[in-house]
């Protein structure tokens, strides 16, 4: 703002000493749109920052996925957030390319466990040995809110059937659940 005032202050006292000063205020125009789309992307990230600190999209310590990339938050700033992936890596994302976010911390988590059993498997005993000892395993583990479900045949190959149990989670608990 202070190079602002200096240049229009400088321009008037031009004009008062008969000095063209059409070419000059052209060149500053240009130059001002030159600037314009320089910061743009910068303004971009900061507008952005501030509405994703406004709408309490994720905060530091939550498990994400933004724009395909999963992790932890480490870091929310005005110009970008920073994830460390579940592999150690850091990985920081402008505020402004934010397409997507999947919060893995704001509610209950449904996981998926599959298992692997030969074809000749008997479905209906896997289930019933999964109906009775989910309410065990919920006991066990206080993180888990509702039994763990079977979920049903998933996929039929020539040698193996997947089977699939559904457990609901409280939040960031669910990689723990699904490892037990």
């Amino acid at each position: 703002m202070k190079y602002i005032i200096y240049f229009i202050v400088i321009v008037i006292i031009l004009s008062i000493f008969d000095v063209n000063t059409l070419s000059l205020i052209a060149t500053a125009g240009v130059g001002g749109i030159i600037i314009a789309f320089g910061v743009q992307s910068i303004i971009k990230d900061l507008f952005s920052g501030v509405f994703i600190l406004l709408d309490d999209q994720y905060n530091i310590g939550d498990d994400v996925i933004i724009n395909g990339i999963s992790g932890n938050v480490i870091a929310i700033n005005m110009r970008n957030t920073q994830i460390q992936g579940y592999d150690g890596s850091v990985n920081t994302i402008s505020n402004g390319s934010i397409t997507t976010v999947t919060n893995l911390s704001k509610n209950n988590q449904r996981s998926v466990v599959t298992f692997c059993f030969p074809t000749d498997v008997d479905v209906e005993k896997v289930k019933k040995i999964i109906n009775d000892f989910s309410p065990e395993f919920s006991k066990k583990y206080k993180s888990v809110i509702k039994n763990p479900v079977f979920f049903g045949v998933t996929e039929t190959e020539k040698y193996y059937v997947k089977i699939a149990i559904a457990i609901w989670s409280k939040h960031s608990t669910q990689w723990q659940n699904e490892k037990n």
